[in-house]
């Protein structure tokens, strides 16, 4: 995984919902999340109708029942939408002690496990030491909210301590360990590391 990337199980992403309002240019994207429906990896849970009425996805088992109910869908109702590849998410670990234990990362669907997976370089800040540590995802309603995780909470923004100003995320354990055996150039200027 990437820095910044939470690695999040499927099942996981077809609990948790975003709300997508339907525009000209998402309007063809969503008709075709509800045509999934609440099964498949790509669909969503629930239409909310402009004038407020609710539609549960979860009541419609034929294909014929949710088509009807995507092409009935308006500018202005609101999909919401499964998780998928780049969503923005706020991870959290209790106790949010400083502004590093809460940051946001872009979702990367995993299909496999049931546990969620990051980068080990960003586990300092969270102080996560792998001994069954809960970690909380937050996923934002709302396209300010959404943008105010990405302004004000990214991974690449909380790479220094405001305590100390020293670097908080930095390569460790296997990272570390690669970096030194592919640089390493103790037997003449060949790498003492060759990769097969």
């Amino acid at each position: 995984l990437q820095l910044d990337q939470l690695g999040v199980p499927l099942q996981i992403c077809q609990d948790l919902t975003i709300p997508e309002r339907v525009n000209h240019s998402n309007l063809h994207k969503l008709r075709k999340a509800i045509c999934v429906g609440v099964a498949g990896s790509d669909g969503a849970k629930i239409i909310e109708k402009a004038s407020g009425k609710k539609i549960a996805l979860k009541y419609f088992h034929r294909a014929e029942d949710r088509l009807s109910k995507a092409l009935e869908l308006r500018y202005g109702d609101i999909v919401h939408r499964h998780l998928k590849d780049n969503d923005r998410v706020l991870f959290n670990r209790q106790p949010s002690l400083h502004r590093m234990s809460m940051m946001c990362h872009r979702v990367k669907r995993i299909n496999a496990g049931k546990t969620f997976r990051l980068n080990v370089d960003v586990t300092t800040p969270y102080n996560a030491d792998f001994d069954g540590d809960e970690m909380n995802m937050h996923v934002p309603q709302s396209i300010e909210s959404a943008n105010e995780l990405e302004q004000l909470a990214p991974v690449y923004r909380q790479l220094i301590g405001p305590g100390d100003s020293r670097p908080c995320v930095t390569p460790v354990q296997d990272t570390m360990v690669g970096a030194f055996l592919m640089t390493n150039h103790s037997h003449g200027d060949a790498p003492c590391f060759t990769p097969r």
